[in-house]
């Protein structure tokens, strides 16, 4: 099926495809076009010779970006290792780029959309411009996040049965107590862990036990990520850059 290719006529990037009806397709803006049946696919028209435009192979090239996060207003990405000279899209504008090197700023905190167009493809890069205090913000709030999700790997969700926790622990050690004073424990006295230790087939004395090692175990633990996740949170009022920031939240909780 032939169709009616329009690009653009200083890149020569296709912008849109169209059936070809009649002898003078619709132009959208104006667009110059050439008609074709070809799949035009990585394809673009080399304007080498203006009156003869060709449907021709794009080329693949490896660019590489320095840094894929910047601040907002101040900071730079470079794009290095593009052909000199080509064309690159820049969050809505298209830009010649000669010598092989582009650098990206933006002063609005927004993901800053990059890729080739015209002769040259590449794939895309998004670079993200921050502002640095929403992004401490947006951080510090991951790293709460995730220092609950380590705690809930030894723990169950939910203030209630936090509170049931917390008051099997103080049965448990009051029971320790009367046994330290050489007493037997009632275990009526004690609801949460006789209603356990009925349902378990367990002694109350040795369930006591049970419940206060684990208590002792999570504390050092809960200690362990409540200090990384105070030191961490520190670390990101202090760090200067977005990269460094958002790395401080790559944490090893235990």
């Amino acid at each position: 099926m032939t169709q009616a290719i329009f690009y653009d006529p200083v890149t020569g990037h296709i912008e849109s495809i169209r059936q070809a009806v009649g002898p003078a397709p619709y132009r959208p803006d104006g667009l110059p076009y050439i008609l074709s049946d070809e799949n035009v696919t990585e394809k673009y028209v080399d304007l080498s010779d203006p009156d003869n435009p060709l449907l021709v192979d794009r080329v693949r090239v490896t660019p590489q970006v320095d840094k894929n996060d910047i601040e907002a207003g101040g900071d730079e990405a470079h794009i290095s290792g593009l052909p000199d000279s080509c064309y690159l899209y820049v969050a809505g504008d298209v830009r010649e780029v000669i010598g092989g090197e582009a650098v990206i700023a933006s002063d609005a905190p927004d993901p800053i959309l990059c890729r080739l167009v015209g002769r040259y493809i590449c794939n895309d890069f998004v670079i993200k411009a921050h502002d640095l205090a929403a992004l401490r913000e947006k951080i510090k709030a991951q790293i709460d996040a995730d220092a609950e999700a380590a705690r809930l790997k030894y723990t169950t969700a939910g203030s209630t049965q936090a509170m049931v926790y917390e008051h099997k622990h103080k049965e448990a050690q009051a029971v320790q107590a009367v046994l330290d004073a050489g007493a037997n424990p009632v275990a009526s006295d004690y609801p949460i862990l006789n209603a356990e230790s009925a349902a378990t087939n367990t002694t109350l004395t040795a369930l006591a036990a049970v419940v206060i090692g684990t208590a002792q175990q999570w504390a050092v633990l809960a200690g362990q990520i409540e200090a990384l996740r105070i030191s961490a949170k520190m670390a990101v009022d202090v760090a200067m850059t977005p990269a460094e920031i958002i790395g401080i939240k790559e944490i090893d909780w235990p």
